[in-house]
């Protein structure tokens, strides 16, 4: 019936094998409902496999062979668990935390161990920046460590208190912990005098 509907010959042989095998192969995807109709599209365009292909919005190869070639897939059959990102430093192998992951983590609180004076600073500086574009009250904490594990004297607590003394950041070290400075990026009241 859709053959008479399209003007297509009943008995019409397939002069073109070759290409209707390359269309019935593009259209393996389709349910065989779909196939047998794209078959009938193609068919009364011809057996043109190009624009049947652009009206029924298959992609075609544009290289002959190309579908036919084998894919080599290279599976590696041991799973290997990414790194995590280092939130809170690693005391074994004495690697400092990942300031970023810090801030997602614990937003309030920023671990230097390790670090350097130099990235110290660089580390301390992108928390607190982050803080005032937040306009955080909330106490922060910088823990500095205690310098047990120092082979000189600790100097990283020192350096911090001057960075914050250079920033104009009032601070005090934790009466509980003396490996961690307290601070507030609070708004200091003015006094006015007369």
């Amino acid at each position: 019936m859709v053959k008479e509907l399209l003007g297509i010959p009943l008995n019409k042989t397939n002069n073109n094998n070759v290409t209707d095998k390359e269309f019935e192969e593009l259209c393996q995807a389709l349910n065989p409902e779909e196939r047998e109709g794209a078959f009938e599209i193609y068919c009364s365009n011809n057996r043109d496999i190009e624009l049947t292909c652009q009206l029924l919005g298959i992609k075609r190869c544009s290289k002959k062979g190309h579908r036919n070639q084998n894919t080599n897939l290279n599976v590696n059959r041991e799973f290997i668990r990414p790194k995590a990102p280092l939130i809170w430093p690693n005391h074994e192998l004495q690697e400092p935390a990942e300031v970023l992951f810090q801030i997602q983590s614990h937003p309030l609180v920023i671990d230097i161990h390790y670090y350097t004076c130099a990235e110290a600073t660089e580390a301390i500086t992108k928390f607190l920046t982050f803080h005032q574009s937040k306009k955080t009250y909330s106490e922060l904490c910088i823990i500095t460590g205690k310098g047990n594990n120092s082979e000189r004297k600790a100097i990283l607590k020192d350096h911090v208190k001057q960075l914050l003394k250079n920033m104009n950041i009032k601070n005090n070290v934790d009466p509980t912990n003396a490996g961690q400075i307290l601070l507030s990026l609070k708004p200091q009241k003015l006094k006015i005098t007369t």
